[in-house]
């Protein structure tokens, strides 16, 4: 290597290149309807629904308690993995059931449960993968920052967005919810879970009656204009190909 490239005529950092490009596929499909952009999404992004019998719910305890029922269960999913959720159920009927995920303490979101369920919902506090009990030992992977990139390389290498992976594993909890009490619920991500839940809830009408995100993280195109600030993105959460023909807040209710 020369040492000198930098210098020559004509030549610019590889970032400053890259936001080129990614202003030329914007100004290419600024055009594009918001149908268009959710079926790219579903596309590029692998998500799908899970088949019947592919993501089922194991009780692993259950507890009365005053108003309601309290579950801890583990979706079983056909990899052998495991999706942990704890679930209160009213005694009654609910008005209405919510799915909370994401990056949140125990304490953020018990506050949450408990003020939803007061109000009358049915609410299940889901590890996606990556999260909580679900989350990879960080001695086995070199992902210190961000320990779910670890599976998700593994999951790209097999063919698989991690996006996508916890995509079913929101639309399984989804399912149960309604099937225990007959209510579409909403949805409440935080954080990094924001991306998944936006592709949740514009991929599949009816899943969800709402989605809120809570710190959600920036556009895809923010990181790339800006790497330094939003270091760039956790790989866990990018879908390969995605910003020419979508970014994932364009999922978002307008």
């Amino acid at each position: 290597a020369t040492g000198n490239v930098q210098s020559l005529p004509g030549s610019r950092m590889f970032y400053a290149l890259q936001s080129d490009r990614l202003a030329a596929f914007e100004s290419k499909r600024s055009s594009a309807s918001r149908e268009g952009r959710v079926a790219a999404a579903l596309r590029l992004s692998g998500a799908s629904a899970p088949e019947k019998g592919e993501c089922e719910p194991v009780e692993a305890s259950k507890r009365e308690f005053g108003g309601g029922v309290a579950l801890s269960l583990a979706f079983r999913k056909r990899d052998g993995s495991f999706v942990p959720v704890v679930a209160f159920l009213p005694g009654g009927a609910p008005s209405g059931a919510v799915v909370f995920c994401g990056d949140a303490t125990r304490a953020e979101w018990a506050e949450r449960a408990r003020a939803a369920f007061k109000a009358g919902n049915a609410v299940a506090v889901v590890d996606l993968a990556g999260y909580g009990e679900a989350s990879v030992d960080r001695r086995w992977y070199p992902y210190r920052a961000v320990p779910a990139d670890g599976p998700a390389v593994m999951l790209n290498l097999l063919g698989e967005h991690m996006v996508a992976y916890r995509v079913r594993e929101l639309l399984a909890v989804a399912e149960f919810l309604r099937g225990r009490t007959g209510r579409v619920p909403s949805l409440c991500a935080a954080g990094d879970a924001a991306i998944p839940a936006a592709h949740a809830f514009a991929c599949f009408p009816g899943k969800f009656s709402s989605v809120e995100l809570l710190r959600r993280p920036p556009s895809w195109a923010e990181a790339v204009r800006n790497p330094a600030a939003y270091r760039l993105y956790p790989f866990a959460n990018v879908v390969k190909g995605a910003l020419k023909e979508y970014d994932w807040t364009e999922l978002l209710p307008e």
